[in-house]
């Protein structure tokens, strides 16, 4: 039997894992893979989508699937930010089909949402809103992991984090960010972003721009 804490780049935090038999794995990728795929199946399941406008630019809610695209495109939707672990969408066939952006996350304490996930996802959705584009932002359940990159995206157009996330509970009804684990990554989100802001800005106003 052997106890392992693991460090993966991907999460971005210390897993400790209970006893495992060592020979059923050949290295902690594959186990977290496994260990992240049983997490997963037990609730994040696919069910029909269910979305709830948040503003002009941005909806959040289940996942969608291929015969949803439509909808999607007729909302004006040209991203879809996708925040599952396991769940892949299937490509889009119509013309000008919708781009995915797939940031793999648990919904879960023990796997924090990362923040370069959270970051990439707001830059890839203030590029697609610069552009005419809006949002979707997705997860099993439209409840935590797709209300945490709404809140960073609302956070990144200017929202306090407490206003984004009160702007998206109202919205939408079964939005939990008030919840303690994603709550404290979207309060780091903010902490992050405009700390960002402020050193682009710093560096800007050294070099004369």
């Amino acid at each position: 039997m052997l106890v392992r804490v693991l460090r993966t780049e991907e999460l971005s935090c210390d897993i400790i894992i209970a006893p495992i038999v060592k020979e059923n794995f050949k290295d902690c990728t594959c186990f977290c893979d496994f260990f992240m795929s049983s997490c997963e199946s037990s609730h994040d399941k696919i069910a029909p989508m269910d979305f709830s406008k948040i503003t002009e630019d941005l909806f959040i809610g289940t996942t969608p699937a291929p015969e949803d695209y439509g909808l999607l495109h007729d909302l004006g939707v040209r991203l879809v930010v996708n925040m599952r672990w396991e769940h892949r969408l299937r490509p889009d066939t119509h013309m000008e089909p919708l781009s995915f952006l797939w940031l793999r996350t648990m919904d879960s304490p023990f796997f924090p949402i990362p923040m370069r996930a959270l970051q990439r996802g707001v830059l890839t959705a203030l590029e697609t809103i610069r552009a005419g584009g809006k949002v979707y932002a997705h997860c099993a359940g439209g409840r935590h992991r797709g209300v945490a990159m709404g809140a960073a995206i609302l956070i990144a157009q200017g929202q306090t984090a407490d206003a984004a996330m009160s702007l998206i509970k109202a919205g939408r009804p079964v939005a939990d960010p008030g919840v303690f684990y994603i709550r404290r990554r979207i309060l780091r989100f903010e902490r992050q972003w405009h700390d960002s802001r402020s050193q682009r800005t710093s560096g800007q106003r050294e070099q004369g721009v």
